[in-house]
């Protein structure tokens, strides 16, 4: 055996008191117990015996037999203050990362009573000591090592007398530790199943075949793998660590003594000294008067917070007696607030009283922990460590942490020992400080969390002298070195300052590395300069010196205000600092109108000196700050300014660096990140204090890092959760965000295509960070909990959005984020927060009691009827209002709610086998999500998990708005963070304060006296405040507490909304209770659907007069609604509102009930008072005449203009009220022709305006209804719903009026002319507002799918077209000229021509409005001199986004989706996307001006701002010169180019058909595919958008600080390209791919070259080129190659092959691309799903990289995904559905593909079961990928043992990818679920071939290489899993508690028929309907097509005379 080998056996092995094992009592992560540590077994002889024998499990003790052994949880801990210091040093010779820290946390222990009474049951006596176990959190796997561990306790002192008074200290004594991460491998060897060869070291001699614990346990199955990690998550949620030690039974000291002991301790902790077992020395606690310097002025920030905090914390540390609010079992609390010195001193407790074991006690627990060696890209699901890679280009080094989500395992944990919890008592304050050392030229240092900026300071030094002696070593080219040990004196200096911990761990990183020769550019051995003593900076350059030092920066950092450990987090790097400048500027916002007049006043003022911005900062630690990636050459000198140990000056850095980086590119990087973040967090902040009603923001300083990749920072590459609205990474003042996010160097993006994400992510990240800090949760279940979190911050986020979420009104006036038109109505200011400020206590509280009663009693609308009508406030044709653009917002996010939770099962994914869809999982009354595991399994789902939560949290925040009103929201959210407040501060109850005047005390006295005796003084407090002590008796928010507050603030009138049952629904109440759904708030909140509701209106009259016009007194409108529910839905009813409004403007509304037992209801009739909107005189006249054309143009004429236009080759449909160009004639629009078809007073209904119930509503009215909400609705979200219900008409039952056409045209066209009325905007209305670019965006998609509906059978027809010409009209009207179609303009200026007191109004402040006539544009000016005279004479002139690239793209992608009835595409489509994608240029111009226009521009905007200055950066920028760059920066519009690439995979070509002359059959036509041009021009895209990538990825490799990306054409091209290619491989005959020969040269080269591009773009190898391709592309262009991959591998199989392995091998490709180390966390989640969507038939159908990585928005990409390129429909006519449901003649790419996935995953199901042929090599190769792919989810490294040399047979010493990635682990979990949900047939085949193992041709197969398992094992593994068997009972009773709840409308229709109540109503009114089944219809989105069909199968629609009233027809008179 070799010495090493000997070393590490287990004989030889030290025996030390730190022990990293498994208690004996705890559960093993694998399910089982793991009762005795593993145990080698070296007898020879037991190898002889049988397996039963010697691999028997041991039996599990129970608790009560196990008396001396305690099992503690951190929910026995209260852990009251952390300090912690963390050391980070970076050697750049070895390239790689080393880390150390030492924390120390001030804790009480209360141990479970009722467990500690149990075990000294049999010991009668009291012991004066017994034994403690504190639990903590701390993961990091394998990498993560706990080097000591300290407990302080307060004792006796030998040396003291007990009269002393100072006889009690704080006395170390060590811990015996026992730390393992369950969560890092799940399925772990069975603990009985271990041979002593298992242990030896791994050696070349050893012929034992290496084993990974997955195999162990491979026959359990995906099943058992989800049993393993619920297991595993409960255990990582009671604590990763236990620290052990020896307590005393009683109470050494009085209080007062204690609290002084413990007071000192806490203030002067840094003076205290420990004691080294080892060594015997003393070492300081706090290292170096580097690091007490810092913290002292850390400190001295603190001040009298942080005195008082101390002294809390101390009288905390002292009670015996802490109640533990999360759980029943605690004693009662003494009040913390009381002063300790009056505490009464406790006798020790009597022999026969065990209270003393089980009282509080407080403890300094100290652990010191490392991890080492960490290089490249390490990923430790909470801190994440990059250094550079042995490649030729350059990473910068830099280090990360990242939060995780509340309950799950990632986030603080990973990096630091804590308790990890959102309960009250684990919230604490913090002291945290990091040390960092590199060499100088590296330039790092850290920021991060706290209440201020922090102290930092930085040193540099030379490396401390080691103990070897290297120096004669050294080349003798080293002439100048000298060795360190000729300067003791510098030593001791160097000693002295950094401290001894900090220079002894310098000296073991850098002491062990290897001397080389590697020279530097400039001769200087960069290996050796750890022995290099400063030379004189007056003789060498700076350069060289910055290269000779090493560098330790300190940063410390406070948190007095107590938060938990999750909001810690922190970043190091070469970080370069930008200050908000208009948080340190003076408010000048105002005054540009009269800065001539107040010049004077002005002038003044700037004479006054003012501390700059840096000074400032760095004074008090308080603002706003970026931080960001320095640019290379600035690097070196960013510790410039540092002291050097040993000299006694410092070199002056703006000497130094002005004349050596490049100014220009500074100067643009300044601008990039100051425009995307000037004013963004500020505002965020700002309204979330005034929300909250606070004086100040909970840090005084914020900090925003951008890192470029970050995980977490808010950029997706195919995944949902990595959008910002789910993966935020935030911490509190602070948040670490990706710089890909940011406006690229030189460039702007449009604001919704990139800038409005950047912006909500930094508004998203200041609210979460808030939140997370500020709100503590209650109970124990942080899992389901955490869903109020959400809520909360999702109903922030849409206040945000309301306030600050149109374009211009982000930001600050220095950012691009800024328009002052619409910025001075933002925030506070919009009307849309006049509800703003908040009352939390009215003066008097009381209700009317006949509103209380009243069920039908309307709430009170706080939003006013200023959304009734339509007005300019809903903005322009170029720029969409707020309210309008958070109204479109929300629908889009219900769409994808809906598109989630309508799949076949009410299952989050297809295959998975955990919960059904639920906000809150698991949870109910009796059961914690967090106690079964759901935190690692059902949280991180990837779609049912956050993803799923954070859309269902979007509708419950507006549902619970609603119902209870913003007002009673908002002061139910102050409610919670004020208990929160007064939590932290030991405040138990609210004491109101008394009045004090003399009269009043007078009053007061009198009554006194006339009290009776006994009677209560006490006034009743407000309900407010008794709120207030509810959430401080509950320790913060729970599900129960949050709605009671709700309810109790919202008072009686709003009962009847919030009106439910708290308690759990239950299957065992069957028969016993009528069978009634919850109500709110659980049906909304556990329910796995949504409201659906169909609502029919009628108008009818009892009889009409002589002048044939209808008698208003006779008519009434009658109203029917049905509730839709799903089978397995939720039945929700109770109040809704009904909303009519009616000719004249009178708008009424009623409160109706829809039923719970989903009845049909009759809410009529309604009688309607206004005049018709029109007569049948009218009618009969416009139905009977024609419009007279005026001007008619001769045939020649109009084909000169016709070849002007798009229409070139289309043959047009005319009416003669409307131009050849679909212009309007004889003054006619589209919606006053429908107007003559409504012989009613009603203009239209609304149903639920205030969204009680946030659902599916289908109202059927009338036509012109639905013209009238159009056009006339305010509020955005009721014009889509409009758009959507015409885009279904004429439906096909709908009844129809008398007349058919007016002025010759037709009726049934009317709906679509309303809809191109609406796109087109200003040039077809006359009489009519235009609609913003939001709701025509919307409009262009509506006409799609309306064209879809009602498109003619084959392309080829002529007519049947109406809706594809007015979307190519639209283009041809604003894009098409010079026969071409032009580039899309951004930017328009705009003219303020007159000011607030030119208007002559009084009230000024009413007329900032975008109506108030004072704007101007300047393109509306025709002649140019009129153009200067405007700008001349404006008072403001600025450039304002235009908005009209939204509607563009959103008209290609509607022509692209277009199709006929055999679902082709037509002909015009591909010639107009032709021109579209010729377009040269992607760069969009900033303007359209002229030079003159520009320059007067110039001029005037010079004018205005030349008294202003703004200090940025280094330098200071003149404020003239900054709007200049802001103006001239040009827009980046390749998302447009982008958008159009994608349309292109909803095209469907074939190649034309023809009749062969010769036999006179049909066959396709040898001419080229009409797809191949397409195809060129995505080809050529793709090329020049990869060069480009590779050139900027060059440039960043230079300067080294990435900002935004340019390059996002890549992934929509390649996607377009594999799809066109597949499309031209399914629909091209064989016979057809034969080229001819005997072609002329020219043909054979054009022809050679098609063959080339269709071989090229159709081969899988030129895709995994560029996935491949190094430098690696990023993550969006290598995820949609992946796709590209996946998909051609797919389709391969689509043909009969003997053994289909094209899914296997893009699977194989996909699994070895996720286990690169360099592969990011977000691209093997993208890659994970990716093969999901291959598996489940949704890999080519959806274009998932493409989608969620162009828009990065959950909400935007979520509806695009599951709804198609065409959004959601209104539930009839779905012609939407064409792109969602593949079919052949439809999508034959997808077909393809899925044709041969289907093969594929069928051939993988079965493969190795003998149910199809299959050679052994494919059985070992589909084997060995299932061995991976189970190692992989198990946290173990498959794959790849390559890198696991010198590590045990076992691997339970190394960590995989799955160990620190949770999400990846649930994805592929799911993935396996779905192709072997009973285990693996393969893997089985080649278990059975177990004899023939280690022979040639076993070893040939590789067949070694798939996992086994031994017999033993199986039987161990089998009672590991029976062990699981409770845990399991409680998963399937809460499934089916979840699965009844789905079941109750079911079962309440069979209560309801089994009564046989004649009473009832069998036609539907008062009896419940049948439950629809989810059909293909329902899961397309046709929700009210399938209820109907299936309803009127079962005869259940109502019968005729309901019917009729559904379809809007009555034959007597006529009237709709």
């Amino acid at each position: 055996m070799s010495s090493e080998a000997k070393k590490n056996s287990p004989s030889n092995r030290p025996q030390s008191r730190l022990q990293i094992r498994l208690p004996s009592n705890r559960p093993s992560s694998s399910g089982g117990t793991s009762n005795t540590p593993r145990t080698p077994k070296d007898d020879a002889s037991t190898k002889q015996k049988s397996a039963k024998e010697t691999r028997q499990l041991p039996k599990y003790k129970p608790r009560s037999m196990n008396p001396e052994v305690s099992f503690s949880t951190t929910d026995e801990v209260f852990i009251h203050h952390q300090r912690s210091s963390l050391h980070f040093i970076y050697n750049h010779i070895n390239k790689t990362w080393n880390y150390s820290g030492e924390t120390t946390m001030y804790l009480s222990h209360v141990p479970d009573v009722s467990e500690q009474e149990n075990a000294n049951d049999a010991n009668k006596n009291v012991p004066s000591t017994h034994v403690r176990e504190i639990a903590f959190h701390m993961r990091g796997g394998d990498k993560m090592k706990i080097t000591n561990a300290t407990v302080y306790i307060p004792l006796p002192e030998a040396n003291k007398t007990e009269s002393s008074r100072s006889n009690i200290a704080l006395t170390a004594m060590r811990a015996d530790v026992v730390h393992h991460d369950p969560l890092s491998k799940i399925l772990t060897k069975p603990a009985g199943t271990f041979t002593s060869e298992e242990f030896s070291t791994v050696n070349e001699m050893s012929t034992k075949k290496r084993r990974y614990e997955a195999d162990t346990q491979c026959v359990r199955g995906g099943q058992g793998m989800m049993d393993a990690m619920r297991c595993a998550s409960v255990a990582s949620n009671f604590g990763e660590g236990r620290a052990k030690f020896v307590c005393p039974s009683s109470k050494v000291a009085s209080d007062e003594v204690l609290f002084e002991l413990w007071r000192n301790d806490l203030e002067n902790g840094y003076k205290d000294m420990e004691q080294d077992s080892e060594t015997d020395d003393h070492i300081d606690l706090v290292d170096g008067s580097l690091q007490k310097e810092i913290l002292q002025q850390d400190y001295e920030r603190g001040g009298d917070r942080r005195k008082k905090r101390l002294d809390l914390i101390a009288g905390q540390m002292i009670k015996d007696t802490l109640v533990n609010k999360n759980t029943a079992s605690a004693v009662k609390k003494t009040n913390p607030s009381d002063e300790s010195k009056n505490a009464p001193s406790q006798a020790p407790p009597s022999k026969n009283n065990s209270s003393a074991l089980h009282s509080a006690v407080g403890v300094k627990l100290v652990i010191q922990f490392e991890m080492q060696g960490l290089e490249s890209n390490v990923h430790l699901g909470g801190i994440h460590f990059t250094a550079p890679t042995d490649s030729e280009f350059d990473t910068t080094p830099h280090v990360y942490t990242s939060t995780g989500i509340i309950g799950d395992h990632e986030g603080t944990r990973s990096w630091i020992p804590t308790i990890d919890s959102a309960s009250s008592k684990h919230r604490s304050s913090h002291e945290l400080s990091v040390r960092v050392t590199s060499d100088c030229k590296e330039g790092l240092w850290a920021a991060g969390c706290g209440e201020h900026f922090g102290v930092s300071k930085t040193v540099l030094h030379i490396p401390p002298k080691q103990k070897n002696d290297l120096i004669a070593s050294t080349s003798a080219a080293n002439e100048n070195l000298v060795p360190s040990a000729q300067d003791e004196n510098l030593e001791k200096e160097t000693l002295r300052v950094l401290g001894q911990k900090c220079v002894d761990y310098i000296s073991k990183t850098f002491g062990t590395t290897p001397t080389t020769t590697n020279q530097d550019e400039n001769g200087i051995i960069a290996e050796e300069r750890v022995h290099i003593i400063p030379p004189d900076h007056d003789v060498v350059n700076s350069s060289s010196l910055s290269r000779s030092l090493l560098s330790t920066s300190t940063w410390s950092t406070s948190i007095w205000s107590p938060c938990p450990s999750r909001s810690l987090g922190f970043a190091i790097g070469p970080f370069s600092i930008l200050y908000d400048p208009e948080y340190y500027g003076k408010d000048d916002d105002d005054d540009d109108e009269n800065e001539e007049d107040d010049e004077e006043e002005e002038g003044e003022e700037d004479d006054e000196e003012y501390a700059t911005i840096t000074e400032t900062a760095e004074k008090c630690g308080e603002g706003i700050r970026q931080l960001y990636f320095a640019l290379k050459s600035d690097r070196p000198f960013i510790h410039s300014n540092a002291q050097i140990i040993g000299a006694d000056e410092i070199i002056d850095h703006n000497s130094v660096i002005n004349g050596s980086v490049d100014i220009d590119l500074r100067r643009k990087l300044i601008i990039a990140i100051t425009g995307s973040t000037a004013g963004v967090p500020n505002r965020s902040l700002s309204l979330m204090r005034d929300i909250l009603s606070l004086p100040s923001y909970r840090t005084l300083a914020y900090t925003q890092i951008w890192i470029p990749n970050a995980v977490g920072g808010g950029v997706s590459s195919g995944v949902l959760n990595e959008c910002p609205e789910i993966s935020c990474n935030c911490f509190l003042g602070g948040a670490i965000l990706d710089s890909k996010l940011l406006h690229p160097i030189g460039f702007r993006m449009p604001f919704f295509k990139g800038g409005r994400a950047l912006q909500f992510a930094q508004a998203r990240c200041a609210v979460r960070g808030w939140v997370t800090a500020a709100l503590p949760l209650g109970g124990i279940d942080d899992v389901s909990n955490s869903y109020l979190h959400k809520v909360i911050e999702n109903f922030i986020m849409s206040l945000y959005e309301r306030a600050h979420g149109s374009c211009g009104q982000g930001g600050s006036k220095h950012g691009f984020f800024f328009s002052k038109r619409y910025a001075l109505i933002s925030g506070l200011n919009s009307k849309n927060m006049d509800f703003l400020p908040v009352t939390n206590v009215e003066e008097e509280e009381m209700y009317v009691p006949i509103m209380a009663s009243a069920v039908g009693s309307l709430p009170v609308d706080e939003k006013g009827n200023e959304q009734l009508w339509r007005n300019a406030n809903n903005g322009t044709e170029s720029h969409t209002a707020t309210l309008d653009e958070f109204s479109v917002r929300q629908l889009l996010s219900k769409d994808a709610l809906e598109g989630i939770e309508r799949v076949d099962k009410s299952l989050p994914s297809m295959g998975w086998l955990g919960s059904c869809l639920s906000t809150t999982y698991f949870a109910s009354n009796s059961t914690s999500s967090s106690r079964v595991g759901c935190g690692a399994v059902e949280l991180v789902h990837p779609v049912g998990g956050s993803v799923y939560r954070d859309l269902k949290c979007n509708s419950l925040s507006k549902i619970i708005e609603g119902r209870a009103g913003v007002s009673n929201f908002i002061r139910v959210i102050r409610a919670a963070f004020i208990a929160g407040l007064l939590e932290d501060k030991g405040i138990a109850k609210v004491d109101l304060p008394q009045e004090k005047s003399k009269k009043n005390r007078e009053k007061n006295d009198d009554k006194k006296r006339e009290r009776k005796d006994g009677e209560s003084s006490e006034k009743p407090k407000p309900l407010f405040v008794l709120c207030v002590e509810e959430l401080l008796k509950k320790g913060g928010l729970t599900h129960g507490s949050f709605i009671k507050c709700l309810r109790e603030i919202a008072g009686p009138i709003r009962e009847p909304y919030l009106r439910g049952d708290l308690v759990d629904v239950s299957r065992k109440t069957k028969g016993q209770i009528p069978s009634q759904p919850e109500g709110f708030p659980n049906s909304f909140v556990k329910g796995n659907s949504g409201f659906y509701l169909r609502v029919g209106v009628h108008v009818e009259s009892a009889s009409t007069g002589n002048d044939q016009q209808v008698r208003n007194t006779s008519l009434q409108a009658h109203v029917l609604a049905e509730p839709v529910i799903p089978d397995g839905g939720v039945a929700l009813g109770g109040p809704i509102t009904l909303k009519m409004i009616e000719k004249g403007g009178q708008c009424r509304e009623f409160v109706r009930v829809v039923e719970t037992d989903g009845s049909r209801s009759d809410w009529g009739p309604v009688t309607l008072y206004g005049q018709s909107v029109t007569t049948i005189k009218e009618q009969q006249l416009a139905a009977s005449a024609s419009v007279a054309v005026r001007g008619n143009i001769d045939q020649k004429e109009r084909a000169a203009r016709k070849s002007k236009t798009l229409f070139a080759s289309s043959t047009n449909t005319n009416y003669p009220a409307f131009t050849e160009n679909l212009l309007h004639r004889g003054g006619f629009q589209a919606l006053e022709l429908i107007r003559l078809t409504n012989l009613t007073p009603l203009l239209w209904t609304r149903v639920d305006a205030h969204g009680l119930f946030d659902g599916r509503i289908a109202l059927f009215q009338q036509d012109a209804c639905l013209g009238e909400q159009l056009f006339h609705d305010g509020e955005a979200a009721s014009q889509i719903e409009a758009l959507r219900s015409l885009a279904e008409r004429p439906l096909r039952l709908q009844g129809s009026v008398k007349v058919q056409s007016l002025y010759d045209v037709p009726v049934e066209d009317l709906p679509i002319h309303l809809l191109g009325d609406c796109l087109r905007g200003s040039v077809a209305l006359h009489a009519d507002l235009p609609h913003n670019p939001c709701i025509r965006a919307q409009a262009a998609l509506a006409i799609a799918q309306w064209q879809n509906n009602k498109a003619p059978g084959t392309p080829n027809h002529s007519i049947g077209w109406i809706g594809l010409h007015l979307l190519v009209q639209y283009l041809n009207e604003r894009f098409y000229k010079g026969g071409c179609i032009t580039s899309a303009k951004f930017s328009r200026v705009c003219l303020k021509t007159r000011s607030d007191s030119d208007t002559g109004d009084d009230n000024a402040e009413n007329q900032v409005s975008t109506d108030s006539g004072e704007y101007h544009y300047l393109d509306m000016y025709d002649s140019p001199e009129d153009r200067v005279n405007a700008i001349e004479t404006a008072k403001v002139v600025e450039r304002e986004e235009d908005e009209e690239y939204r509607v563009r793209s959103a008209v290609i992608t509607a022509l692209s989706s277009i199709r006929a009835k055999d679902g082709l595409t037509p002909s015009l489509v591909l010639e107009v996307m032709e021109k579209i994608l010729q377009i040269d240029n992607e760069k969009g111009p900033t303007g359209t001006e002229t030079l003159e226009e520009e320059l007067s521009i110039s001029h005037k905007r010079h004018r205005a701002n030349s008294s202003h200055n703004v200090e940025i950066a280094h330098h200071s920028i003149g404020l003239d010169q900054w709007f200049q760059d802001l103006d001239s920066t040009p827009y980046l519009s390749s998302s447009l180019v982008s958008d159009a690439l994608l349309s292109l995979c909803y095209i469907n070509l074939q190649p034309e058909i023809i009749e062969d002359p010769a036999t006179g059959r049909q066959m396709q036509s040898k001419a080229e595919h009409p797809c191949l041009p397409l195809m060129r021009l995505c080809k050529r895209w793709l090329d020049w958008d990869l060069y480009k990538e590779k050139i900027e990825l060059e440039s960043e490799g230079r300067h080294m600080s990435p900002c935004g990306q340019t390059v996002s054409i890549s992934p929509s091209a390649i996607t377009a390209l594999y799809s066109l290619a597949l499309l031209r491989q399914s629909t091209t005959d064989a016979n057809t791919e034969k080229v001819a020969m005997d072609t002329e040269e020219s043909q054979k080269r054009k022809r050679d070259e098609t063959s080339h591009l269709i071989s090229t773009v159709s081969n899988s190898q030129f895709y995994v080129d560029i996935f491949d391709e190094t430098p690696f592309k990023n993550d969006a262009t290598r995820g949609a190659a992946a796709q590209a991959v996946l998909s051609i591998c797919c389709a391969s199989d689509r043909m009969e092959t003997p053994e289909p392995v094209g899914l296997l091998t893009s699977l194989e490709f996909a699994l070895k691309r996720i286990l690169e180390p360099t592969t990011s966390p977000g691209l093997r989640q993208t890659l994970a799903a990716l093969m999901s969507d291959a598996c489940t038939g949704k890999i080519c159908s959806t274009q998932r990289v493409a989608i969620v990585s162009k828009s990065n928005c959950v909400s935007e990409a979520g509806a695009h995904l599951y709804n198609g390129p065409l959004g959601a429909s209104y539930g009839s006519e779905n012609g939407a559905s064409i792109h969602t449901f593949v079919a052949e003649h439809t999508m034959p790419a997808a077909t393809a593909v899925n044709d041969g996935a289907r093969r594929g995953l069928r051939f993988l199901k079965q493969a190795g079961s003998g149910r199809v042929p299959c050679n052994n090599q494919t059985v070992v190769r589909i084997a060995t990928f299932a061995t991976d792919l189970w190692r992989l989810i198990n946290g173990e490294l498959g794959g790849f043992d390559s890198i696991l040399k010198g590590v045990p047979h076992t691997t339970s010493a190394v960590d995989g990818i799955c160990a620190h990635d949770g999400r990846l682990r649930c994805s592929l979990l799911s993935l396996w679920q779905w192709i072997w949900p009973k285990g693996c047939p393969a893997v089985f085949q080649v278990h059975q071939w177990k004899e023939h193992e280690g022979t040639p041709k076993y070893r040939a197969l590789g067949a070694d290489n798939v996992m086994s398992i031994e017999d033993d094992e199986k039987e161990a593994a089998a009672n590991e899993q029976k062990t699981c068997s409770e845990l399991r009972e409680i998963v399937a009773k809460e499934l089916d508690r979840q699965h009844w709840r789905g079941e109750m409308a079911k079962a309440r229709r069979e209560e309801v028929v089994a009564t046989k109540d004649p009473s009832m109503n069998t036609q539907g009114l008062n009896f419940p309907l049948h439950v629809v089944e989810k059909n293909d219809a329902w899961k397309q989105g046709g929700w009210v097509a399938s209820a109907h069909s299936q309803r009127r199968l079962k005869g259940s629609d109502g019968g005729s005379t309901t019917a009729t009233k559904f379809r809007l027809t009555n034959k007597k008179s006529g009237i709709e």
